[in-house]
């Protein structure tokens, strides 16, 4: 009986005047910007694409040599207390 009611509510607001067509403006804008899970998504790939740098720089670090492998352990420790 559930799904029977909703569909005659739904029904009953979009047949209201102008209602329908801010319904479809609202559903066509959420679904070219893509709302809240876009904005989420946008964030957690700047962030990916931060790790991702600093994983290649420690990397070219530790490459690197240079008896700096002390000094970066400590950074890294240093860091890591930090986030």
């Amino acid at each position: 009986m559930y799904p029977a009611v909703l569909e005659a509510v739904v029904n009953e607001v979009l047949s209201l005047d102008g209602v329908r067509d801010a319904v479809l403006a609202r559903v066509k804008e959420l679904h070219e910007k893509g709302g809240a899970l876009a904005t989420e998504l946008e964030k957690l790939d700047k962030e990916e694409k931060r790790l991702v740098a600093g994983i290649e720089q420690l990397s070219a670090a530790v490459e690197s040599g240079n008896g700096a492998l002390a000094s970066l352990t400590a950074r890294v420790s240093q860091w890591c207390s930090k986030h």
